[in-house]
């Protein structure tokens, strides 16, 4: 009995591996359809903390939802910059919403794609709204 339980616990085990093993790249990019980690990445994300990069990785995302992206590497960072905003608008404040009214973190992320400036607010729990 002991043994055959052995044999069930190592098959199903094995098939999660398996799984996990066949489907991670996949999962790792979900949603994207472009490589996040481009080759050569443009002097300033050299320059970023692994947050300020993250807030990077966010932007680029919702880039990559409004457009078609090649290649990662074409897009330009502007400026990465992490800022105390006086309430939930993130200084990007839209018509007709109401917002909460508590200081919030985040960061300012700015971006240059094919001549197109997108500039992002990225708050807690990675809440993101585009300035326009």
């Amino acid at each position: 009995m002991i043994k055959k339980n052995f044999i069930l616990y190592g098959v199903f085990f094995g098939l999660i591996g398996l799984i996990i093993f066949l489907y991670y790249p996949a999962i790792k990019d979900f949603g994207s359809g472009v490589n996040m980690q481009p080759d050569n990445q443009n002097e300033m994300s050299d320059q970023l903390d692994s947050a300020s990069q993250n807030m990077v990785q966010i932007a680029i995302s919702e880039i990559a939802k409004k457009t078609t992206i090649n290649n990662v590497s074409d897009i330009k960072i502007i400026e990465v910059q992490e800022k105390e905003f006086p309430d939930g608008s993130l200084g990007c404040p839209q018509e007709g919403m109401a917002y909460t009214q508590a200081v919030e973190s985040g960061y300012i992320v700015k971006l240059e794609y094919e001549g197109a400036i997108y500039d992002y607010r990225i708050g807690q729990n990675n809440r993101i709204l585009q300035c326009e």
